[in-house]
C-alpha cells in the first residue's frame, strides 16, 4: 500500500543500467542474466527507500487486518468463483458468434480445470517473494529481440529514451508501485518479512489465480491462432491447437529414482522454474506473428482484471497514491479508512455488472494494450506498447446480464420460499429483533442451516441487492409503508439498499465509518474505536472468539480492544439479546465459531420460540449504554441487558400462546410491547438496587433537567 519510492541509489542503478545496455547494442545476452538484473533493480527500488514511522505503522496495521484465517479463505473462494465465472461468460457471449469465437470459448472453459495442482508453484513464488511474478517478464515474449530489449527496456513497460536506453526515476517509480495495493516494504530485515506474512500470502493466492487465468487466456489465443492458421492451410485446427498448446505449457515432471533429498529439491526447483517461465513459452508460440503482437499483454491483462487488480484512473488513482504514501497523519487515517482502494472498487464494479439493468449503465473497466510504431531520431522504427483502462465490451456486458438475470430469478424463488435474507435493517428495533431471533443477514437456507453468501465476491453484491429489492417490493405492496409516502420511503429504502450492499461490505466498512463521522460526534467516536481495534491483529480476534463460546459486552474503546485479545476477552461480561432462544433457560448470545474461523457465517435455524416471536411481528427497541443521559459502564450495561432478557424470556415463554390466539394481531403486538416495557422497568429497578451510585447519577441528572439544580 505504501508508495514504493526510488532512492538516489536506485536512480544511479538505473543510469548505469542504461549505459550498459547502450554499450551492449547487438551483443548476445543471456536471458537469465537479464532476468536477474531486473530482479535486482526491483529489489533495489523496494529496499533502498527510507520509510517514515507512519508508513511502518501502516504496514503493521495492514498486515494485522489481513492476518485472520478468514481473509485468505475468502480470498481463495472469491478467486475460485471468478476463475469459473469468466470462462462461463465467454461461453455465453460466444453463443451468437462465429465458429472461431465458439472454439475460443470452449478452450477458455477447458483451461479452468487444467493444471490446478501444478500452478501451486505460483502461490509459493508469490508468497516467498511477496511480489508479482510479472516482474520477471521477458521482452522476448513480446516478439522483440535481445537487441531491442537492450535499447528500450520494454520489459519494464516504462517509456524509454530510444537513443540512450535509460528510464527516468519517475517512470520506474510509477511502474514499481502499480502492482498491488497491499505490497509494502516499509519495515526492513527479517522482522519486516515476518510482519508481511499476511500480505505475502495474499499475493501468493492472487498469483496462483492469475496463473489459472493466464492459462485460460493463453488457450483462448492458441485456439484463435489455430483457427486462423487452419484457414491458411497450415494444418487442421485440432492438430495445430495441440501443437501450440504443447509449446505454451510445461508439465512438471516427477524427480527420477535414485536422487537424494538435495537432488530431489534441486530437481523440483528446476521444474518449478520451468512451469513459472510462461513468458518464454508464449514467445515460442506467438513470437514474430504480427496478428498477436500484444499476446503477452492480453494474457497479463486478463489475469490482472480477473483478480480485481485493474488499474485505477482519474481521481481514484490520485486518492490511491495519496493513500499509499502514509507521510502525514491525514494520509495515515485515510489509509486506515480505505484499506485496499483498487481491489474493493473493482470488486464493487464487478458485482454491479451482474445486476440486471444497472450493469448496463455502470460498466467495469478492463485493461487493453495497443501497439504503435514510432521512429527514433536515427529513423529506426520501434514498437511502443500502451495499456489503458477501457469500458467493458457489449458482448461481455450482455453475458453478465444474462448470468445476473438467472441469479435474480433463483433468488426470487428462494425468497418466496423464505430461504433468503438480505441486509440487516437500519432500524434499531429491527436489528434488535433479528439479533434476538437468531436471524442471519445475507444468507441462504441450506437444509436446517443459514449459510452466508456475503463474502462470495463478486456475486454477493447482486444477490444482496436482489434480496433487499424483494423486501422493498413486499413493503410497498403489503401496506407497510404509509399511504402518500411511497416515493419518499422508496428513495430512502433504495439508498439504504445500496449502502448495505456496497458501502457496508467488510472491505469498505472503514470508508463508510469515515463518512459517518461527518454526521455526529458519536459516530466519530465509533470510527476512532474502529481504528483502535485494528491495532489488534485479526488472528488475535479469531483466536479470542474461537476459545470463547459466548459474545462479550463492550462499551468503551478499551472494551472493544479487549474483545479481540485472548484472555482479556473473558474479563468482559457476557452479552445478552432481548430474550433467549430457550425461554426456560436464559443464556448469553453464542459466538459464531464458523464466522470467527473462516469469515463465512453459518448459523442454525431459529428455535421454535424464536420463530414464534418473529411471526408475532413485534419489534422492541434495543437497550443502549445510556440511561437518562447517564452513560453506563460495561458491567452495568451487561447486567441491565441480562435482567431484561431474564424477565422477558420468562414472561414471553408463559404468554406467547395467549398472544398467538388473539384474533387482532395489532392488539397482540401492543400487549407484547407492554410485556417488554414491564420487563425493562423490572430490570431497571434491579439495576438501581445493584448500583446505588448509578441511581444517584440518574437522580442528579433528572434534577438538573427538570429544575436546573446542580448537586455538589
Amino acid at each position: 500500500m505504501s508508495e514504493v519510492n526510488v532512492s538516489i541509489a536506485c536512480q544511479n542503478e538505473l543510469k548505469k543500467l542504461g549505459e550498459v545496455m547502450a554499450k551492449m547494442d547487438g551483443a548476445v545476452v543471456n536471458q537469465k542474466e537479464i532476468d536477474s538484473m531486473l530482479r535486482s533493480l526491483v529489489k533495489d527500488g523496494l529496499e533502498q527507500k527510507k520509510p517514515n514511522w507512519f508508513q511502518m505503522y501502516n504496514e503493521v496495521i495492514i498486515n494485522g487486518m489481513l492476518s485472520g484465517l478468514g481473509t485468505p479463505l475468502v480470498n481463495f473462494a472469491s478467486n475460485m468463483v471468478q476463475t469459473l465465472a469468466k470462462p462461463t461468460l465467454g461461453v455465453i457471449s460466444s453463443t451468437f458468434k462465429d465458429k472461431i469465437a465458439k472454439r475460443e470459448a470452449r478452450a477458455l472453459f477447458s483451461a479452468a480445470f487444467e493444471g490446478m495442482g501444478q500452478d501451486m508453484v505460483f502461490l509459493n513464488k508469490g508468497y516467498q517473494t511477496g511480489m508479482p511474478v510479472d516482474f520477471e517478464l521477458s521482452p522476448a515474449a513480446l516478439g522483440m529481440s535481445q537487441k531491442k530489449f537492450n535499447e528500450y527496456m520494454i520489459n519494464l513497460g516504462a517509456k524509454v529514451d530510444p537513443r540512450t536506453g535509460t528510464v527516468s526515476p519517475a517512470e520506474a517509480n510509477a511502474l514499481l508501485k502499480g502492482s498491488y495495493d497491499y505490497i509494502t516494504k516499509s519495515i526492513p530485515g527479517p522482522a519486516g518479512e515476518f510482519i508481511r506474512i499476511p500480505t505475502r500470502l495474499t499475493v501468493g493466492i492472487d498469483e496462483y489465480f492469475k496463473a489459472r487465468l493466464r492459462n485460460q487466456k493463453t488457450l483462448a489465443l492458441i485456439s484463435h491462432k489455430a483457427s486462423l492458421d487452419e484457414e491458411n492451410n497450415l494444418g487442421t485446427y485440432e492438430e495445430l491447437f495441440e501443437q501450440y498448446k504443447k509449446k505454451a505449457f510445461y508439465t512438471m515432471k516427477e524427480p527420477p529414482a535414485g536422487l537424494d533429498s538435495k537432488g530431489i529439491s534441486e530437481w523440483n526447483i528446476k521444474e518449478s522454474q520451468q512451469r513459472a517461465n510462461y513468458a518464454e513459452r508464449l514467445e515460442a508460440v506467438f513470437g514474430g506473428d504480427v496478428r498477436f503482437s500484444t499476446a503477452l499483454y492480453d494474457v497479463r491483462n486478463y489475469a490482472t482484471d480477473g483478480t480485481f487488480q485493474t488499474k485505477l484512473t482519474g481521481m481514484l488513482e490520485k486518492i490511491s497514491s495519496a493513500k499509499g504514501q502514509g507521510e502525514t497523519i491525514g494520509q495515515t487515517i485515510l489509509l486506515q479508512a480505505i484499506p485496499f482502494l483498487r481491489t474493493p472498487w473493482n470488486l464493487t464494479l464487478e458485482g454491479i455488472s451482474y445486476v440486471p439493468g444497472l450493469g448496463i449503465a455502470i460498466k467495469p473497466g478492463v485493461s487493453k494494450t495497443s501497439m504503435k510504431m514510432r521512429k527514433a531520431a536515427d529513423g529506426t522504427e520501434y514498437p511502443v506498447f500502451e495499456t489503458n483502462v477501457v469500458k467493458m465490451g457489449r458482448d461481455e456486458v450482455a453475458a453478465r446480464q444474462v448470468v445476473g438475470f438467472g441469479m435474480v430469478t433463483t433468488m426470487a424463488a428462494l425468497w418466496a420460499d423464505d430461504r433468503l435474507t438480505g441486509s440487516i435493517p437500519d432500524s434499531a428495533q429491527d436489528r434488535a429483533q433479528w439479533q434476538a431471533n437468531g436471524k442471519q443477514e445475507f444468507s441462504i437456507k441450506v437444509g436446517d442451516t443459514w449459510v452466508s453468501y456475503q463474502r462470495v465476491e463478486p456475486f454477493s453484491t447482486s444477490m444482496g441487492l436482489a434480496a433487499d429489492s424483494f423486501e422493498l417490493v413486499k413493503n410497498l405492496t403489503n401496506g407497510s409503508i404509509q399511504p402518500g409516502k411511497e416515493i419518499e420511503e422508496t428513495k430512502a429504502a433504495a439508498f439504504g439498499l445500496l449502502k448495505s450492499n456496497i458501502l457496508q461490505k467488510t472491505f469498505m466498512q472503514g470508508f463508510a465509518d469515515l463518512l459517518a463521522t461527518m454526521e455526529s460526534p458519536q459516530k466519530a467516536e465509533t470510527f476512532l474505536a474502529s481504528m483502535a481495534k485494528r491495532m489488534v491483529p485479526a488472528i488475535s480476534n479469531t483466536v479470542a472468539r474461537g476459545f470463547d463460546p459466548v459474545e462479550r459486552e463492550a462499551v468503551s474503546v478499551a472494551d472493544k480492544v479487549a474483545q479481540r485479545i485472548p484472555g482479556l476477552r473473558q474479563t468482559l461480561p457476557e452479552s445478552y439479546a432481548l430474550y433467549s432462544a430457550d425461554p426456560n433457560n436464559p443464556q448469553p448470545r453464542q459466538t459464531n465459531l464458523m464466522q470467527a474461523a473462516t469469515g463465512f457465517g453459518v448459523s442454525a435455524m431459529p428455535t421454535e420460540f424464536q420463530q414464534r416471536m418473529q411471526d408475532l411481528g413485534v419489534k422492541f427497541s434495543p437497550k443502549s449504554a445510556t440511561m437518562s443521559k447517564v452513560k453506563m459502564d460495561v458491567d452495568q450495561v451487561a447486567d441491565y441487558k441480562r435482567f431484561v432478557n431474564e424477565n422477558a424470556s420468562r414472561v414471553f415463554g408463559q404468554t406467547i400462546s395467549n398472544l398467538e390466539r388473539m384474533p387482532n394481531k395489532q392488539v397482540a403486538q401492543r400487549q407484547a410491547s407492554r410485556i417488554m416495557s414491564n420487563a425493562t422497568k423490572m430490570a431497571r429497578f434491579k439495576l438501581m438496587q445493584k448500583y446505588p451510585d448509578l441511581r444517584k447519577q440518574i437522580l442528579a441528572q433528572s434534577k438538573y433537567d427538570n429544575f436546573g439544580i446542580v448537586e455538589e
